[in-house]
């Protein structure tokens, strides 16, 4: 299918696509193939899937294989680049392209209109921490819950969807830890009104376990949706995240997997209201470096290099 579409490049985002996109290449004349670029997703050789030594060393082959079959290659952040160029001893380094969102227009009316709504359904305003995305197992939501169970100064805000039998869990969850009056579950919303809601919390608090590689690598669509909707950030102290959260001084790292750490600088962004309002004004600078009207730059003249 492939070849009957005579593409001029074809951009496969894991190992799969690129490997169909090369061998739809095979048997056509040199000066009529397809280009090919591999822009991968995730830390392939470091994905959170069950591998024996055998896969790993193929998966590891492979990718090597294809790197060097494709006009160049992409990763989502520089921790993954590096390690990739490291790892297939690449004489080039793989382009890096964030996964950022266009600049968003918030309006703060808008936000402070959910906020009150929660308000209200809570009963009571607290601290209000925010999650958003998928609702599953390894995103971080049991973490959050452990800090509502340990911090009777902090509300939360759950805006997604997931499995019947995920949420059923949860809900024995916080009815066990009796903080049902302090989670409010909102269902996914358009992409182009999320930010309504991570614009109405307090903090956005990012919690993964780093389970594998790729997840320590991890620098998710959902830091940088934090960022358009001028939300500060605390984090466990993963290497990209603690790098631009630094670097903009928009909030917090802690150490990983340490609840009671990340509770302390939860409290720390509460209690220092000096600090915390600096870090809402150093939001509006990294929002407008940290956006797709920036970041597009380098994959449109990666691009125009090779048909040109």
């Amino acid at each position: 299918y492939a070849k009957k579409l005579k593409p001029d490049i074809i951009s496969g985002h894991d190992l799969t696509g690129v490997l169909i996109g090369w061998m739809s290449t095979w048997f056509i004349p040199k000066n009529r193939r397809a280009r090919i670029v591999y822009d991968s997703h995730e830390f392939e050789i470091g994905r959170h899937v069950r591998r024996n030594r055998f896969q790993i060393m193929l998966i590891t082959w492979l990718e090597r294989f294809l790197i060097k079959k494709c006009v160049f290659s992409i990763m989502v952040n520089d921790s993954i680049a590096d390690e990739v160029k490291k790892i297939h001893k690449l004489n080039q380094r793989p382009l890096v392209v964030r996964s950022t969102p266009h600049k968003w227009v918030v309006s703060d009316d808008e936000c402070n209109e959910i906020r009150e709504l929660i308000d209200n359904k809570f009963g009571k305003k607290r601290l209000l921490l925010g999650f958003h995305g998928v609702i599953t197992e390894g995103r971080g939501i049991e973490n959050l819950l452990e800090i509502l169970a340990i911090n009777e100064n902090v509300n939360l805000l759950v805006v997604g969807n997931g499995t019947a039998e995920y949420f059923e869990k949860i809900r024995r969850n916080i009815k066990e830890k009796k903080i049902e009056d302090r989670v409010f579950f909102h269902p996914a919303v358009p992409y182009n009104e999320i930010w309504k809601y991570i614009g109405a919390v307090d903090l956005s608090v990012i919690a993964i376990p780093p389970v594998g590689k790729s997840y320590y690598y991890m620098l998710p669509n959902k830091f940088f949706e934090s960022i358009q909707s001028l939300t500060p950030i605390v984090a466990f102290d993963l290497p990209e995240m603690k790098r631009l959260i630094e670097e903009y001084e928009i909030g917090l790292t802690c150490k990983i997997n340490d609840l009671e750490d990340l509770n302390f600088k939860i409290e720390y962004m509460r209690n220092s209201k000096a600090f915390y309002e600096e870090c809402k004004k150093k939001v509006f600078f990294a929002k407008e470096e940290l956006c797709w009207e920036n970041e597009k730059h380098k994959l449109v003249n990666a691009y125009e290099e090779i048909i040109n």
